[in-house]
């Protein structure tokens, strides 16, 4: 085993160090793993790259202080390739090992994101489940009882109104083996999937709300001076004194009563029947002057409160559009409603809510009952004691919880496990009843790794294979032979635009997954990569990966241990995704083969394409560069034999190629007087493009308002001092930047050399054009695209897909937006200033 490891630390010195491997280090250190190393007086960090059992040193080594991690972070491979990189761009072999390496894996405390999440104790979800189907009260088990001994065929129940009618369907009645929810708000509400409620709700003010306050501050005096007595006769005189009190203050108040006029009365009926049959089944309803009756039946997952939230919310917005005064609120925020738990129960409710307009003598007249006794009365007593009894003496152990502890257990028993922060947002509450439950041994919060997933949230559609065309299916056999050979050589894929060339890609990868082998995806663009992640995605799932630095530190760190530890087998991205760690690599992809992004502009300055070649070289694995215009040292391997080249001349569907046009600006200047920015032809196409509900892209390579700053009167130009070249206005931040270095200066008032106030603005940039395109088509929505409008981490993302479904008319971009991009709806490309 060796004793001594060739180390090269984080500082570029362009040399390795010999250090001695401690005896119990000796198993955990190989060539990749990052350790710690004393460097002189402090300890650095830095890789080991070689292995041996000699140093010209001698005995005169320090040792290894330390090893990060228990794998090495660079595999053999990769750790050649930073040699190779090293040594043929002339680069210290510490820059090329920090390249292979995203900052985010090797910088100190990198790790994994920890988070407190809760998850329920085994056995506390059915304990729960057990309490409720024992029904201990007395009256409720027996008021059960006699429901579930009536007869289930008189559950088919035909259901007329107006001139609706429904086709004979069971009814889901309350079933006492069931779990029943209990939601807390105003009034406690009663919950279980597949059943049907009769529900009521009311205008906002025909309860006033110091009446509510009133009531509120009795109850407390009330049940303060009256403790719960614990014998059974006296526990039924107890709840029925105070609740009668208040069904009678419900029932009092009756507002303005606005529902009488018909035209907000239709309002509520059309968005009844509006998600009839797709939402809930509505069996019953009546709309009165200050109140609404509903007999109805939630479908699928459809919940009864977010049935009623969005009812309320429409309906409200509609009334107060056609009232000349806002009511605020429309409605009350509680509802009152009761599970159906019987065929008997169902023709009361309907028959009260048909006999509902008898009882009221015109608009002003006083509502009666709204509540009938619709409940058998043994099941309507039972309920109401379970549903107000407060903690004390007789609760079972769950009924012992509060209001917040008890939305937090079912929370979680809905939801299942969930990071402490999630479950606080959902259940609306603080830590505190989560940490009670956790003390009495009903939940358990534990510290667990969350994954910085940079596709959360992004549901796709899974697609298959397409046939292919003769020219693909031919592409496709050169790449998979390629593959199978025992010395693969890259294949030069030339497709011109819309051949098809990402197909391609598509079912070479599957051929390699089958063969058990992994794949890397390189775009020249951040912005292609969510477009090509999500059709990448969509046909492979989850074992694709993507690195780019548009993703943030944690979001990467995630990604790369992804393919690290193999969840991942694609990796896709820019340039550094080429290093991705990826076992047993079958296929590597440089799509746009020919672009200058390719190149790194700081060293070591590389060009990933020849990079990826020599990757494939070291792992042996096929490697494609596709391209509509090849550049032309590719060409040039193909024609010397060292690449193999497939074509795909034509495009998909045999499509014709589009009509170029080129307008020579200097004819234009001459006919309109003066220089032009646009072509007449130009905005002409645009104008029927957009006639046509079409989209339009247009490009023009520089960004900025104008490309210099120029006095009239002396010729001065605002220069870099660092790069001798002019300054760009941005007109939207109002300073100048060099494009180069990145130096920024404000705009002068005056001319710094002959004091003259007066500036032109020479040249344009995409923020010129966007001013001028917003006057020449004030309707059409326009959206830019460069490095100034791109800095958060989704925006490439965001614009793009808002252009794919049409909500941007025109993109005006950078070289961003003419690399590969596909949209089936744009019909004109517009290149300014194309020379």
């Amino acid at each position: 085993m060796a004793s001594i490891a060739k180390v090269v630390v984080e500082i570029s010195l362009d040399r390795e160090f010999d250090y001695r491997i401690p005896t119990h280090l000796q198993a955990s250190i190989r060539v990749g793993s990052q350790v710690n190393v004393p460097f002189r007086s402090r300890e650095l960090r830095g890789f080991v790259v070689g292995l041996s059992n000699y140093s010209s040193f001698g005995d005169k080594l320090k040792e290894i202080a330390g090893v990060v991690g228990d794998k090495p972070l660079i595999p053999d491979e990769i750790m050649k390739l930073a040699y190779w990189i090293a040594d043929y761009y002339c680069a210290p072999i510490e820059s090329a090992v920090r390249t292979v390496l995203p900052s985010a894996v090797r910088k100190r405390g990198a790790r994994h994101k920890k988070q407190l999440v809760v998850s329920l104790v085994d056995g506390a979800s059915s304990s729960v489940r057990d309490e409720r189907k024992m029904l201990t009260d007395p009256l409720l088990a027996q008021a059960e009882s006699t429901r579930s001994s009536q007869s289930n065929e008189a559950g088919k129940i035909a259901v007329c109104w107006r001139n609706h009618v429904y086709e004979e369907e069971r009814i889901n009645y309350f079933d006492i083996h069931e779990p029943v929810g209990n939601e807390q708000g105003n009034l406690p509400h009663w919950r279980q999937e597949g059943a049907t409620y009769f529900v009521t709700f009311r205008l906002g003010d025909s309860l006033p709300q110091s009446k509510l306050s009133q009531w509120k501050a009795e109850l407390a005096v009330w049940q303060r001076a009256h403790p719960e007595p614990h014998a059974e006769t006296t526990r039924r005189e107890y709840y029925e004194l105070f609740p009668s009190r208040f069904q009678n203050w419900l029932d009092q108040g009756m507002g303005s009563c606005i529902l009488a006029q018909p035209n907000l009365k239709q309002v509520v009926e059309d968005a009844l029947k509006h998600f009839d049959g797709d939402r809930y089944t509505l069996r019953e309803f009546v709309v009165m002057p200050n109140h609404v009756h509903v007999l109805i039946s939630p479908l699928g997952e459809h919940l009864l409160a977010e049935i009623l939230h969005s009812l309320k919310s429409f309906t409200a917005n509609e009334i107060n559009k056609r009232l000349d005064e806002k009511m605020n609120p429309v409605w009350q925020h509680e509802s009152f409603d009761h599970i159906v738990r019987s065929p008997e129960q169902v023709e009361r409710i309907r028959q009260y809510i048909r006999d509902n307009p008898k009882n009221v003598d015109g608009a002003s007249s006083s509502v009666q009952d709204e509540r009938p006794a619709l409940i058998d009365p043994l099941l309507s007593q039972a309920e109401s004691t379970r549903s107000v009894q407060p903690n004390g003496a007789g609760c079972s152990v769950y009924e012992k919880l509060t209001a917040k502890q008890k939305l937090v257990f079912q929370t979680l028993e809905k939801c299942g496990t969930m990071t402490l922060s999630e479950l606080k947002e959902r259940a609306g509450c603080s830590e505190s009843p989560v940490r009670t439950l956790e003390k009495n041994g009903w939940v358990k919060i534990e510290e667990a790794t969350i994954l910085r997933d940079p596709h959360a949230g992004l549901e796709l559609l899974r697609t298959k294979p397409f046939d292919l065309m003769v020219e693909q299916q031919t592409a496709l056999d050169a790449i998979n032979a390629s593959m199978v050979s025992e010395k693969p050589m890259p294949v030069l894929l030339h497709g011109v635009t819309g051949s098809g060339k990402t197909e391609v890609y598509l079912q070479a990868i599957q051929y390699a997954l089958d063969r058990g082998q992994g794949a890397i995806v390189l775009v020249p663009e951040i912005a292609l990569t969510p477009q090509t992640v999500d059709r990448f995605r969509s046909r492979f799932g989850d074992c694709v990966a993507v690195l780019h630095s548009s993703l943030s530190e944690g979001e990467r760190h995630d990604e790369w241990h992804r393919i690290r530890n193999g969840e991942a087998t694609i990796a896709i991205g820019a340039r550094s995704a080429l290093f991705a760690p990826v076992e047993n690599v079958g296929l590597i992809v440089v799509d746009e083969e020919h672009e200058a992004t390719y190149k790194q502009d700081e060293a070591p300055r590389y060009n990933a394409r020849d990079v990826a070649v020599m990757r494939g070289h070291l792992e042996n694995c096929c490697v494609v560069l596709g391209s509509a215009t090849p550049a032309m040292e590719s060409f040039n391997n193909v024609r010397e034999g060292r690449y193999k080249l497939a074509e795909m001349l034509l495009r998909v569907d045999d499509r014709s190629m589009p009509l170029m046009r080129v307008v020579d600006m200097r004819i234009e200047a001459e006919r309109e007087g003066h220089p032009t920015i646009f072509s007449a032809e130009l905005v002409q196409a645009i104008y029927e493009r957009l006639n046509c509900n079409e989209q339009v892209i247009l490009f023009l390579n520089r960004r900025g308002f104008s490309s210099s700053l120029q006095c009239e009167q002396c010729g001065y130009v605002a220069e870099c001092s660092e790069c001798s070249i002019s300054m760009t206005y941005h007109k939207r931040d109002h300073k100048l930047l060099c494009h180069i270095c990145g130096a920024e200066e404000k705009v002068p008032v005056r001319c710094p050399e002959c004091r003259d106030p007066d500036f032109k603005y020479a040249g344009m940039g995409t923020e010129r054009i966007e001013e001028i395109l917003e006057k020449l088509c004030p309707k059409a929505k326009v959206a830019r695209m460069d490095s100034d409008t791109m800095r958060k981490k989704d925006s490439y993302r965001t614009v793009l897909d808002k252009f794919r479904t049409g909500k941007i008319d025109i993109l005006l971009g950078t070289q961003m937006i003419a690399k590969g991009l596909d949209f089936p709806n744009v019909t004109l490309v517009g290149v300014l200033y194309a020379d």
